[in-house]
């Protein structure tokens, strides 16, 4: 509460700050040109000063440290980028700039990522890495690529609190290996906040999928809000729309909005992963959860949610979800194509309203396929038969076709389970009770 107090007048003070920006004593102001002379206005900047800076600027090894809030944009009518720039115990507002080759964001710092304010990583490199305290912000319309294989956006605490508000979009970068996460959260306890409620995705690559959101190692009183769009990765293996590691404390986390695992070649990805959540802690699962398809080559679709382990179990409350597991997709059959294959035991599957209790959701999807043909054709049939043999009334009819030649008709949709007893009484009785115990497991 007292972050979003002071988040939003840090917002009003920076529109502030950008409208005084267009007074004519700061449009005299000479545009900055060199990293130097970025480091030396900075340092002479007073709280609210907006520095406008031209062409492209390379940045030295000293870190930029503005202890008092600053703004950077570009000189008006023209464009701004800085390469490769590090802030340390920097308050500072980006508008409208790109950051090429990642930022780097050290020590105690207040980032707002404003406008269209476009970072991008190097390749193999996250595009925002922030290690130490205080805030980070991407606003509507601002942007974050991770580099090839890397994360958009890392945040890793040091200690003291952290929030992160992600309102704009972050895409983890693709590749021939391995994609990256959209947003991962690592170490974030005390009263730090999150929310998320622009657009968030994971990178897709030849191997594994990135995951949109990774919350890792979430403790004390953290909370965090997860909304918006939150899509997993593509790859052989799909990625999981969110993933959360370890709660502890009274951390909690409110999952919402549309939330996806991404399609594979062998696995779908999940919607939502919860593991490792300790007793205090709690997850409130609400919006649209879908799962990744596989086609019928692959090995298992995925999960709207996947409960690793049975405490964690019993921290997810479901607060009127909408629930869908991914399924296996024919070969030739388009994305779209997955509601017509309800007819056959995939239908159970989508519904899932068995699979809330989690323990089902993981075993739902291979054994209901295996199990629902026998199930159906043999508690009907067979249990006709079993009860026939033993009045004198039915053997006559089965005596009368034992040539075998008339009965054929009735025979032929059950020459796949009894053609080779002949003795037919005898072996169905035994495979009969198997059948709806198989049933009754599936």
């Amino acid at each position: 509460m007292k972050y979003a107090l002071s988040h939003a007048l840090r917002r009003c003070a920076l529109a502030l700050a950008l409208c005084l920006s267009l007074t004519p004593a700061a449009a005299l102001a000479e545009a900055i040109t060199t990293y130097d002379g970025l480091l030396a206005a900075a340092d002479a900047a007073q709280d609210g000063d907006v520095l406008e800076l031209s062409g492209v600027i390379v940045a030295g090894a000293a870190p930029l440290s503005a202890p008092r809030r600053i703004v950077l944009r570009p000189a008006q009518g023209g464009s701004a980028e800085i390469k490769g720039l590090q802030l340390d115990d920097a308050d500072v507002a980006f508008d409208g700039l790109t950051l090429s080759g990642g930022l780097r964001v050290s020590g105690e710092s207040y980032v707002d990522l404003t406008g269209d304010t476009f970072v991008r990583g190097a390749s193999g490199q996250t595009a925002v890495s922030f290690e130490g305290n205080g805030s980070l912000t991407v606003e509507r319309g601002a942007s974050v690529q991770g580099g090839a294989g890397a994360s958009a956006v890392c945040v890793r605490a040091e200690g003291g609190d952290v929030h992160v508000a992600v309102y704009g979009a972050l895409q983890g970068g693709g590749g021939d290996g391995d994609g990256g996460s959209g947003l991962q959260l690592e170490n974030l306890a005390g009263d730090s906040t999150v929310v998320v409620s622009g657009e968030v995705s994971g990178g897709s690559g030849l191997g594994i999928g990135g995951n949109a959101i990774n919350l890792y190692s979430f403790g004390g009183e953290a909370s965090a809000v997860l909304a918006g769009v939150a899509r997993g990765g593509e790859g052989r293996v799909g990625g999981s729309g969110v993933q959360i590691v370890g709660l502890s404390g009274s951390a909690s986390v409110a999952l919402s909005g549309s939330v996806s695992g991404a399609g594979g070649e062998d696995f779908g990805g999940d919607s939502l992963v919860v593991m490792s959540a300790q007793a205090g802690a709690s997850v409130s699962v609400a919006g649209q959860l879908t799962a990744g398809n596989v086609p019928d080559t692959g090995e298992r679709p995925g999960a709207a949610l996947r409960i690793v382990d049975e405490a964690s179990g019993q921290r997810v409350s479901i607060q009127g979800a909408q629930l869908r597991d991914g399924e296996i997709i024919p070969l030739g059959a388009t994305t779209a194509t997955p509601a017509p294959t309800a007819t056959p035991p995939a239908t159970p599957v989508p519904g899932i309203t068995a699979s809330v209790p989690v323990h089902t959701l993981a075993p739902t999807p291979s054994p209901r396929p295996e199990h629902t043909p026998d199930a159906t054709p043999a508690p009907e049939h067979t249990p006709e038969p079993d009860a026939t043999p033993e009045p004198d009334a039915t053997p006559e009819p089965e005596h009368t076709p034992a040539p075998e030649h008339t009965p054929e008709p009735e025979h032929t949709p059950e020459p796949e389970h009894t053609p080779e007893p002949t003795p037919a009484p005898s072996a169905e009785p035994t495979q009969n009770p198997a059948t709806p115990s198989e049933a009754n497991n599936g």
